[in-house]
């Protein structure tokens, strides 16, 4: 029955419904101190938006967005604004592209300086476990930024507080599901956002050949991300999402197709550095929700690449042993690689129908 651990695996994960997409699960909150209070920008996708409306799965029209603001209001900073003490003056909801924007602004008294926010909020049963909030400080020529999660949906900030390299190192591998809170939070098991990621070097690792074949591979890959996730990230180019995140669906499928049609993948490193490429645009989409700019940029840049390249070594020390566990004869290996590979393809080819689908809609 070990000869079939990888397979099961990946059966499991085709049919787990969290998987049928890569949805960038991640609100931005803009906070600036102004002389009177405060003023804040919430962006949420539709997905989210939607969510807390009590409207999951569906797509909200301009109207309807527009008319939201006091129940999405209601469902996050609520009737008083955190922290307590100041009283909300304004607030108006609109939709942008993809996105839901509240907006709202509060006044508090002179001798209130905030430091403590909660967003108890971001626990909503509405949301999905992996959703995550990014909140960006302004006060001035001072910035801080944080990142926060249903397990730590509150936050000190002061002026000199803001996230350092090690954070984002953390983030990246986060964000390619190679740390333990990617699948495991509050007591439950769930999907990684970056399940796509994961299964694409798995798909690697079985298409390769052991040694300096799947070493050139993984190497194509890293040179190809790292290229676009800098250049998405510093804004030097813009791809939509929704024409990136089927692409990144229908390298999988083809890598595992390759495969399963005896193609040896390992020799074929630029055919991995250019989906490398396209897998970057889906990197730096992260970093831009974060808003940052000059030397901060060039942190998050440095740290989460850096995380990012750890994500998948992590992920590859991982599998390894399950893998030659599974392989331990030629015909194990051939059973292990061909069924291993029809799943990741089935996945890859179904997360592409399932994109596509969603652009249409």
């Amino acid at each position: 029955m070990k000869k079939f651990g990888l397979p099961a695996l990946l059966i499991l994960l085709l049919l787990s419904p969290s998987a049928f997409g890569h949805p960038l699960d991640m609100g931005l909150l803009e906070i600036k101190r102004t002389n009177s209070g405060f003023t804040s920008k919430l962006e949420l996708n539709q997905q989210a938006a939607a969510a807390l409306l009590d409207k999951k799965n569906q797509k909200l029209t301009i109207l309807e967005a527009q008319g939201a603001a006091a129940k999405l209001f209601a469902a996050t900073w609520g009737k008083s604004p955190t922290p307590a003490g100041c009283q909300w003056a304004e607030k108006s909801s609109d939709l942008t592209g993809e996105n839901i924007i509240l907006m709202a602004a509060a006044s508090c008294p002179e001798e209130l300086a905030p430091t403590h926010w909660n967003f108890a909020w971001i626990a909503s049963p509405a949301l999905l476990p992996t959703f995550q909030l990014v909140v960006h400080f302004r006060d001035g020529a001072q910035e801080g930024l944080r990142t926060l999660s249903r397990a730590t949906p509150s936050t000190e900030w002061t002026v000199s507080s803001s996230e350092g390299f090690g954070d984002f190192v953390l983030a990246g591998m986060q964000h390619i599901g190679a740390t333990p809170s990617a699948w495991y939070s509050d007591g439950e098991f769930h999907l990684a956002e970056g399940i796509d990621h994961v299964l694409f070097v798995v798909a690697l690792l079985l298409a390769a050949p052991m040694g300096w074949p799947l070493i050139k591979a993984l190497t194509g890959f890293t040179l190809g991300h790292s290229i676009t996730l800098a250049l998405v990230s510093l804004g030097h180019i813009s791809v939509s999402g929704a024409i990136v995140e089927p692409v990144i669906a229908l390298s999988i499928a083809l890598i595992s197709l390759l495969t399963l049609l005896g193609k040896k993948v390992g020799h074929w490193w630029p055919l991995t550095a250019f989906f490398g490429l396209v897998h970057g645009m889906g990197f730096g989409s992260a970093l831009l929700e974060k808003h940052l700019q000059g030397q901060a940029m060039i942190t998050a840049l440095i740290g989460f690449n850096v995380g990012v390249e750890l994500g998948q070594l992590t992920v590859v020390l991982f599998c390894l042993p399950f893998y030659v566990l599974c392989a331990r004869t030629l015909a194990a290996k051939a059973l292990t690689v061909n069924v291993g590979s029809a799943g990741i393809t089935a996945a890859g080819f179904y997360w592409f129908v399932v994109r596509l689908l969603a652009i249409v809609r």
